[in-house]
């Protein structure tokens, strides 16, 4: 038995393990039950969390941005430190800064306040632990600087993460914002294209390499990708090897661009055939910053 839960999202992702969006669906909404839970902090601007909100269960909390909610927040910028806003919970407002990237951040600061006021934790507590907060290891993480533009690395795998991911860094660049992604194999194929898409369209400029192809030709992955991101624009180039698409993307930077690493965040490997190679984003980042007498942020 919980004491709480917190929705947060739903979004297509795990389709390999679930079948399909309805069963996974399912699958999160059958934990939020009386028997299971005491109090349910959902998110309402998510289609399933009006839904288990809608359940007629007992010490529903809701928050959002967009919708009618018991915690919700209004103000929202974001900038390079971070995002600030005003919160409103349970008619208590509050000024909020958080030195984290995204709306995505603001969702969770106000699930975490919700859950957390309900256990009698004071808001200017909440405030002054929200102010001290570090980057989250591999989530929209700023890794190094270099020629006056900044590299963050993100876990962004899927098409709703992805999107995200590049809006967030869209608001707070000042030149190109750059992509390097790829998709994993023996996944969702249907998501590749899409991948490709949105890149495409939020990017200024999308480097596709590889990501953990598995038991899958990578050029084939990349093949699916491009077949969405030639539909909205041409300024992309494939660069098979993660390490040198990367390297290739550090060379290109400007002051004020921005450059995005997605799909693996603070993974330590990179799968190809069963095996495990040693790999990381942050590390290859910090090697070719540092060679270029760059700045490595810890």
């Amino acid at each position: 038995f919980f004491e709480a839960l917190i929705f947060t999202n739903c979004t297509e992702d795990h389709l390999d393990y679930f079948g399909d969006f309805d069963t996974y669906s399912r699958v999160k909404r059958s934990i939020f039950k009386d028997n299971i839970c005491k109090y349910k902090i959902v998110n309402v601007d998510d289609a399933l969390g009006v839904d288990i909100a809608s359940d007629g269960l007992a010490n529903v909390v809701t928050y959002g941005l967009d919708n009618p909610a018991d915690v919700f927040a209004v103000n929202v910028e974001e900038d390079k430190n971070g995002v600030s806003f005003i919160i409103n919970l349970f008619d208590l407002i509050y000024d909020i800064s958080l030195p984290l990237f995204g709306k995505f951040n603001v969702y969770n600061a106000l699930a975490v306040c919700a859950c957390a006021a309900i256990e009698g934790v004071k808001m200017h507590t909440l405030a002054g632990a929200l102010k001290k907060v570090k980057p989250i290891s591999g989530r929209a993480e700023p890794v190094a600087e270099y020629n006056g533009a900044s590299v963050f690395i993100d876990y962004a795998h899927t098409p709703d993460g992805l999107k995200k991911s590049l809006d967030a860094m869209k608001k707070i660049c000042g030149g190109k914002l750059y992509c390097v992604f790829g998709c994993g194999g023996n996944r969702e194929k249907e998501k590749r294209p899409l991948m490709g898409e949105i890149a495409g369209i939020i990017a200024d400029f999308t480097i596709i390499t590889s990501d953990n192809p598995r038991y899958e030709d990578p050029l084939s992955i990349i093949r699916e990708i491009e077949s969405g991101i030639r539909k909205v624009t041409k300024n992309y180039i494939v660069i098979r090897d993660r390490k040198n698409a990367i390297g290739y993307s550090v060379n290109k930077l400007c002051r004020g661009d921005i450059l995005l690493v997605a799909g693996k965040g603070a993974e330590k490997y990179q799968e190809v055939l069963g095996v495990k190679l040693e790999f990381s984003d942050k590390a290859v980042v910090s090697d070719f910053v540092s060679s270029l007498n760059g700045k490595v942020l810890s």
